[in-house]
């Protein structure tokens, strides 16, 4: 079938296709190729007779009478056509009540082999259908390490069946993988200090994943780099802040421990976090009276003055709204001091101020700690940072005092300065309290504009933990605490099991269990559901204790010092900023509470592994459609640089379908775009194809329109001017013309001798003669 029969074909389906009865009155009828008419014409007489059974008058007047006109319309023929022949009747009319009783018929471009009579709605088309698909057909794979489309050349027609984005990240030079500035990292000492304070040689905490342990890991290198552009992500339950470059790696908890850039995560990823945060710690010397070391009561007194304290020259002043606490830290600072401190209420402020005299305190707090500034800029100070863990329940103890406070919902802690805050959320995690870190506008609040920071701690077990190894000294605040923790409930989104459903019910598998022994337990074991450490030991653990090894396998899992957290958004920021890049020999560290990635060659083995899997899944797609389609006459593959090749050297396209691929071809573009640029550069395997050949013509064309413009001609007007004087010698006719036209210009073609060639609007040339008018002429000799 050639260009201009199957446009012929196409109009005649698309009138037919338009019309539609009211009821089954519509009939299609198809007569294979050498089938006897005079069978057909029985047939239809005897389907009258059936159709004066029709109840609906109007239904049986229309379906007898479009099988008369049908019958007298077949006998005008001697014998069936070559191919058989399709024959359609049935009422044309689009008004209610008037009849307009048509018969079209279609000797089809191929042979018919199905016999068909049907009376529906709507006329039978489909057979016809399928003959317009073009029966050459060739694959097309367009591929790079960003970009994958899968088409078909149909014909003249290059169609598009699926396209990929890679998450394949680019290549990042040294110093490339950072966090901002301003992110807090965990030293293996128990300092907490900001990313861009750290030096070579310091220890930090790292994770050894072959013990699933957290060891001390050495800095090894240390870059400043400036970015344009900065990854946020925010986590949920808890919440945490972190922002990096789109190249820093984290470390996401999947059926595996997987590793991705930032530019690759996800809304819904887990982030791994320590559960806890183990520090062995170290005394620290004072120099104060009788107090030698850093205990737990002096630390207290640090905490507490740091959230309600301040200093001038000779004195120290606490402001408290709370009677009772402040009664509470008189008696602690008489007895801690050996003083007798006074306290009044001021009645113009509401609160209550207690205060120290006492000159040489004063003055050894300014040189002893030297983090505790204007409040603001207050940091932990280091000697609390680096103590032993009863040190420092003392001084977060005297901070919850002062700042902290309990609700029916949450134990909180609010101050406005966010260093203090993001340090505290750390340090928490050394007694395995979970915490989220909110931010919230403070313009409401008439003593300050300052932005407000808030550590939420809402997780059962958290809550536990913090009345053990922390409390408060306040007697109200206590009951409210343990009011709190006795109406909250085990679940918990916060301290979840590192092992996914999937994987825990693999194991089971392999322990003879099936997941029909925990049906209550079943979208956990599909991943639809996360489930916490405590609910995983009561609905499994302790269903499985007589099985001493699953039991110990599974206990080893649910004790993985890790959590995953969800990812809740990610923002990119665009703006320039100061960056930090540091090396650790152990390849990962702790920073605001997230472990991360620092590998540069790990960086470049997880660019490998995300090419490959791009590739696993475009190879996938295009062996599914390509074995779909049984007459694939070839395989053409593009694409720009190397990735082709090494994408056909793989293993990820069938060894069937290799054999069919008769050309790779270098690109300049992927997408949509590099299909055509694929089909514009495959024209040495294309030359028998149809749309070879109407580019040759069109190119002909156009360069003649260029060189010699007076031996080229088009528009209706000139090329009917040349077809008269029979200067034709190629004429060019768009699908698109106008049928009639199309046939007055044929026949003086053929009295001329031209050659005719029908283009299609499939490629951008065909669409250029359209526009030109439909009609183009190389000519024999020029025509004024």
């Amino acid at each position: 079938m050639d260009v201009k029969e199957k446009q012929k074909l196409k109009k005649f389906i698309k009138e037919l296709s338009e019309i539609r009865g009211r009821h089954t009155e519509l009939v299609s009828v198809y007569i294979p190729a050498g089938y006897e008419m005079t069978k057909i014409i029985n047939h239809l007489s005897q389907e009258q007779g059936t159709a004066t059974n029709i109840k609906d008058k109007t239904t049986r007047t229309n379906v007898i009478d479009s099988l008369e006109r049908m019958i007298r319309h077949l006998r005008l023929f001697k014998a069936t056509p070559k191919n058989g022949l399709a024959v359609f009747a049935g009422n044309k009319a689009e008004r209610e009540g008037q009849q307009d009783i048509q018969v079209w018929s279609v000797e089809p471009p191929e042979p018919l082999s199905t016999r068909l009579y049907r009376c529906d709605q709507y006329f039978v088309l489909d057979l016809l259908k399928d003959m317009l698909d073009t029966k050459e057909t060739y694959g097309l794979l367009v591929v790079d390490r960003r970009d994958g489309d899968i088409g078909l050349l149909k014909g003249t027609a290059v169609l598009s069946l699926a396209h990929f984005s890679s998450d394949v990240p680019g290549k990042t030079t040294k110093g490339g993988q950072c966090l901002v500035k301003e992110s807090i990292v965990q030293v293996s000492d128990g300092d907490l200090l900001r990313i861009d304070e750290t030096h070579n040689p310091l220890d930090l905490k790292s994770v050894n994943f072959n013990k699933n342990k957290l060891i001390n890991s050495s800095i090894i290198d240390k870059w400043k780099v400036k970015k344009k552009e900065v990854i946020k992500i925010i986590t949920a339950y808890p919440r945490l802040e972190i922002e990096s470059s789109k190249d820093h790696v984290f470390f996401i908890r999947g059926d595996k421990i997987e590793e991705k850039p930032a530019e690759l995560l996800k809304v819904g990823d887990y982030l791994l976090i320590p559960e806890k945060i183990e520090i062995k710690g170290e005394k620290q010397k004072l120099n104060f009276g009788n107090i030698g070391y850093l205990e737990k009561d002096f630390a207290q007194f640090l905490g507490y003055f740091i959230g309600d304290g301040n200093y001038d020259n000779n004195r120290l002043i606490f402001s408290e709204g709370d009677e009772e606490v402040v009664k509470f830290y008189k008696k602690f600072f008489d007895k801690l001091f050996n003083l007798d401190t006074k306290y009044k209420f001021r009645d113009n402020k509401n609160y209550y101020e207690l205060r120290i005299y006492n000159k040489k305190l004063v003055e050894f707090m300014k040189k002893e700690f030297k983090d505790i500034k204007v409040p603001l800029n207050t940091k932990i100070p280091k000697k609390i940072l680096k103590s032993e863990n009863n040190v420092i329940s003392g001084f977060i103890n005297g901070l919850f005092d002062a700042e902290g406070y309990c609700t029916k919902e949450e134990l909180s802690i609010g101050m406005n300065n966010k260093m203090l805050l993001k340090q505290l959320q750390m340090l928490l995690l050394r007694f395995s309290v979970i915490s989220s870190y909110c931010e919230y506008d403070n313009r409401r609040n008439r003593y300050t504009n300052n932005v407000r920071y808030t550590l939420r701690i809402t997780d059962k077990e958290s809550l536990i933990n913090f009345r053990k190894f922390i409390s408060f000294s306040s007697e109200n605040k206590k009951n409210k605490l343990d009011n709190l923790i006795e109406k909250r409930t085990d679940r918990t989104l916060a301290r979840l099991i590192i092992p996914t459903g999937k994987t825990i019910r693999r194991i089971l598998e392999h322990y003879g269990y099936k997941k029909q022994d925990f049906l209550h337990l079943s979208n956990f074991f599909y991943n639809k559901r996360q489930m916490g450490k405590k609910t995983f030991y009561e609905s499994i653990m302790k269903n499985i204790k007589n099985n001493k090894k699953l039991y110990n396998k599974l206990d080893y899992l649910r004790n993985i010092p890790l959590l995953p957290v969800k990812i809740k958004s990610i923002k990119k920021l665009n703006k320039e900023v100061e960056m930090m890049d540091i090396s650790v020999k152990n390849q990962n560290f702790i920073a605001n509470c997230v472990l991360v990635h620092n590998s540069q060659a790990r960086y470049a083995r997880i660019r490998e592994a995300a090419a490959k899997d791009f590739f696993k899944k475009v190879g996938e797609a295009a062996n599914q459609q390509f074995n779909q389609i049984a007459d694939i006459k070839g395989i053409l593959v593009g694409g720009p640089g190397p990735t082709k090749e090494i994408f056909l050297d793989g293993d990820f396209l069938q060894t069937e379908l290799k054999k069919k691929v008769i050309g790779v071809k270098d690109l300049s573009y992927t997408g949509e775009f590099g299909l055509h640029e694929l089909v514009d550069k495959s024209q040495d395997v294309l030359m028998q194809q149809d749309i070879a050949k109407e580019k040759k013509f069109m190119e002909r064309f156009f360069n003649g329109l260029n060189k010699e413009p007076d031996k080229v001609a088009y528009g209706e007007i000139n090329v009917k001017k040349a077809l008269e004087a029979a200067a034709v010698d190629l004429l060019l006719i768009s699908v698109e013309f106008d049928e009639n036209k199309a046939d007055e210009f044929e026949k003086l073609a053929a009295a001329g001798g031209s050659e005719i060639a029908y283009i299609s609007v499939e490629t951008r040339e065909g669409i250029q003669l359209r526009d030109l008018g439909g009609v183009g002429a190389m000519l024999r000799f020029a025509v004024k």
